[in-house]
């Protein structure tokens, strides 16, 4: 298989389909104005996965929906992507038997950049549940590395994710990663429309606002900035449509870059001035600025 090096990230919304019960409110998969499309057969997830693993050297987030609800995700559609030495990033909302984790984890492990356990608090019954899960999981120092847990912030439910932040913390080396800084105001270090007090906002600041993002490199009001959306970054739907960026698929005001599905990878020779008021790319960590 001819390989194309490709030294960026790619973003592979790989299933609208998920086992979270009610569905998340806040999902991207509900942004596009093609959601609920329904399912994508397996054999067109699997002809995806081998066009992106013709890329080489690339960084590839996998996220949905629920990766890990697909049939034979590890198995048959991990290899594909692997096959050109590419590191994998994979969301999983933590619902799947404890099996499937430690089975990817065990066939995948040195392609494995990291393993992202997201907590939605509404599909646990308490932050505990998730760490006895997570537990079962961590079963070794090798294990550790491979996982990073992150949280969603979700209306009243600040206390809970400082809890899990707090006991994530004591049990293991790893800490909270924020998530979905999208659905705010970023540009006003994020006043969310709940009473919180002075000491719950300040933790707010702290793990989600404008200071935190900024300091890890991601700009806030990216409107007129180059970017490497496009060249550097691809953003790929369930249904092969590769866009430049997570921002110019819900936002659409780009048509798509092409459809693996009916041709090969097709990527920007240039860079592109972004158009949106903020970067909603960051929370995958791509954004190259040039100038």
């Amino acid at each position: 298989m001819n390989s194309i090096n490709y030294e960026g990230t790619v973003s592979w919304v790989i299933t609208k389909d998920c086992n979270a019960v009610p569905v998340c409110w806040y999902c991207i998969t509900k942004m596009g104005t093609d959601a609920g499309q329904g399912i994508i057969p397996f054999k067109t997830i699997e002809l995806i996965a081998k066009k992106i693993g013709k890329l080489s050297g690339c960084k590839i987030f996998i996220n949905g929906g629920e990766p890990f609800i697909i049939p034979s995700f590890s198995e048959l559609i991990v290899p594909h992507l692997i096959v050109n030495k590419n590191l994998l990033f994979v969301t999983s909302n933590f619902l799947n038997p404890i099996n499937d984790y430690l089975a990817f984890i065990d066939l995948f492990y040195d392609s494995i950049y990291k393993l992202n356990l997201s907590y939605h608090a509404h599909l646990f019954l308490s932050p505990d549940v998730f760490l006895n899960k997570l537990d079962q999981l961590i079963i070794s120092k090798k294990n550790e590395e491979k996982i990073q847990v992150s949280g969603l912030l979700m209306p009243g439910k600040l206390e809970e994710l400082a809890y899990l932040d707090k006991r994530v913390k004591q049990r293991y080396n790893i800490s909270l990663y924020p998530q979905h800084l999208k659905l705010y105001d970023i540009k006003s270090n994020i006043r969310l429309p709940y009473n919180y007090s002075e000491e719950q906002q300040a933790y707010i600041d702290e793990k989600f606002g404008y200071k935190r993002k900024k300091e890890r490199g991601y700009p806030v009001g990216s409107k007129g900035v180059k970017c490497s959306a496009g060249t550097k970054y691809l953003f790929i739907m369930d249904n092969g449509d590769v866009y430049p960026c997570q921002m110019s698929y819900y936002e659409k005001p780009y048509n798509p870059i092409c459809n693996l599905v009916d041709s090969e990878m097709h990527f920007f020779d240039n860079t592109i001035t972004c158009g949106f008021d903020y970067c909603g790319c960051g929370s995958a960590q791509n954004l190259a600025i040039i100038e």
